[in-house]
């Protein structure tokens, strides 16, 4: 094969960034806030250490969803972990769903979870049968803090362990084929927030300990949205925050932002392009305060009232209408990712993909199908190139800043403006 290198690695971008570790811009000097004294005021009289906030708020909600960043974004998994091994939660709590896990993996979850001598192959094969997607859930993050979580559990009598569900459709690649799959993802996916929020309402009014009817939902982006939405087409999208707060009456659901990056009109969750939330105010309040890690309410606050930008931009609706908190965790130039985790594309499990892609959809209409299936196939191609994988295995493999340097440098342009 004749292709260059630099024109491989720039086919990836589905499932691993190709730009080296991003070197944060030296902060600017601290000056006077113009034009945020509202926020600052606000983080000053009501912010607390996040982990303190999201806790205290199981004091008075059940069910307290944690809006995620990026999926494979590493550092927001620290602050989960540190959550949900708090002996607050483990005595008050005890129980998170996430957004990613079919239902049916639940089973090899559970024994994985429970055993104190598992290994790293057996996690990893569980991840490899996630749906829906065919390359399966390799973002290290999530290996990471399962097997910490596993670790954990091991360490601690049986009353004391934490219980992690998966939330998401049953989903078998190995029941699926030419015949039966489209069909099949065409019914599955058009329910599936509201599947995700079945499951979890089952699991805290059914499956969960009487004296324990409360949960973390881990979401991504509009998934973690307590109303539902337009997309970029203008269609509704229905959410499983939404859901949730309908099918657990009397019981109190609210949703919580990690500090993140907002997506600029006409981009998609595949392209990199990001803007800050608020043009930049939210980044300058941080800023103003020493960019310590905090969280707070948004009820009442200038935060609040700013318009909702995250996903799509609606003039009617404010931060508040979609979000309880917020929890600043680290600056936007701490935000690393790693997409594919060391050992996880064997040449079996490479063979299962390729058959996987000679039947799924993997966009949302043809052309973006088309296009994330060329890339898929290009990196499975540079994945089994036993001359060429040491070479690149770092850039392919290794975390990188979630932002390139020019973003960075235009984020702190727009945050200095603030200050």
């Amino acid at each position: 094969m004749n292709t260059p290198v630099h024109v491989l690695l720039s086919c990836v971008v589905l499932v691993a960034s190709c730009g080296g570790q991003a070197t944060a811009p030296p902060s600017s000097p601290v000056a006077k806030p113009r034009g945020i004294e509202g926020h600052v005021a606000h983080l000053k009289a009501n912010g607390q250490a996040p982990k303190d906030y999201v806790l205290g708020l199981f004091r008075s909600h059940d069910v307290v969803i944690l809006g995620e960043r990026l999926h494979p974004e590493l550092t927001q998994w620290e602050l989960i972990y540190d959550l949900v091994t708090d002996p607050r939660f483990v005595e008050q709590v005890g129980t998170i769903y996430t957004e990613y896990g079919a239902v049916n993996l639940q089973d090899r979850l559970d024994r994985y979870l429970a055993d104190p001598r598992a290994e790293r192959e057996q996690l990893l094969g569980i991840l490899r049968d996630f749906g829906n997607w065919p390359i399966g859930w390799g973002n290290p993050n999530f290996i990471e803090f399962l097997d910490r979580l596993r670790r954990f559990n091991t360490s601690q009598p049986e009353g004391r362990r934490v219980r992690l569900v998966f939330a998401d459709c049953f989903w078998d690649w190995r029941a699926l084929d030419e015949h039966n799959y489209a069909a099949f993802a065409r019914e599955t996916l058009f329910a599936r927030d509201f599947l995700m929020a079945k499951r979890i309402e089952v699991g805290i009014t059914v499956d969960q300990p009487r004296d324990r009817k409360k949960a973390l939902v881990i979401m991504n982006t509009r998934h973690s949205y307590v109303i539902d939405s337009h997309n970029t087409g203008g269609a509704l999208d229905d959410n499983t925050g939404s859901y949730l707060r309908g099918l657990l009456p009397g019981r109190s659901v609210v949703s919580v932002l990690l500090n993140t990056t907002a997506r600029p009109p006409g981009s998609n969750d595949r392209d990199g392009a990001a803007a800050l939330i608020a043009g930049g105010k939210w980044d300058a309040a941080f800023r103003a305060l020493g960019d310590h890690p905090i969280g707070f309410d948004l009820q009442g606050s200038a935060f609040g009232d700013d318009t909702f930008d995250l996903l799509e931009r609606y003039g009617r609706l404010h931060y508040r209408d979609v979000y309880h908190g917020v929890v600043f965790v680290n600056p936007l130039a701490k935000h690393t990712k790693q997409e594919i985790a060391r050992g996880y594309m064997t040449g079996e499990f490479v063979t299962e993909v390729r058959r996987r892609l000679g039947y799924a959809s993997i966009g949302r209409n043809a052309t973006e199908a088309a296009d994330n299936r060329q890339r898929l196939e290009r990196f499975l191609e540079l994945v089994t190139m036993p001359a060429l994988l040491p070479m690149i295995e770092d850039e392919l493999f290794g975390p990188r800043s979630v932002y390139s340097p020019d973003q960075l440098a235009r984020f702190e342009e727009q945050i200095v403006s603030w200050l």
